[in-house]
């Protein structure tokens, strides 16, 4: 029994070298899957049913086409954008009673400003060009 499962694990292994695997974008989409599921199994019969169905399997494609991938570089790329943007929005929230953020209407920029201090010019860092906004 002892042989057989070291033989699984040694094919097992065998077939993820190279792979991608189990990253932050396949978490979220097996995660949207499963929430896809449970929605599908409360709807009643028609339209919405089929929605939700066709949405939990394009998910979970998506996450096991995430999983098996052998183009590690490209969906290491996406993950980190993936991770930055959550990165982002979540400093964003943390900062939001404190700040304002803008983008700068030339080279669209995110620029931070701090608030309540009236309606200033903003100079942006990338361009320089100057815009009026209120804080």
């Amino acid at each position: 029994m002892r042989n057989f499962l070291v033989k699984i694990t040694n094919k097992l292994r065998s077939f993820f070298y190279g792979r991608n695997g189990f990253d932050d974008l396949a978490k979220l989409s097996i995660i949207l899957s499963l929430i896809s599921f449970l929605i599908c199994g409360f709807c009643p019969k028609g339209i919405v049913k089929t929605i939700f169905y066709v949405l939990m399997m394009a998910f979970l494609a998506y996450g096991y086409f995430r999983i098996l991938s052998k183009n590690i570089y490209k969906r290491v790329q996406e993950n980190k954008r993936y991770t930055g943007a959550l990165k982002m929005n979540k400093t964003r929230w943390e900062q939001r009673k404190t700040h304002k953020f803008y983008r700068c209407p030339k080279c669209k920029t995110w620029l931070r400003v701090p608030r309540g201090r009236g309606k200033i010019t903003i100079t942006c860092v990338k361009c320089a060009h100057k815009f009026d906004k209120k804080t």
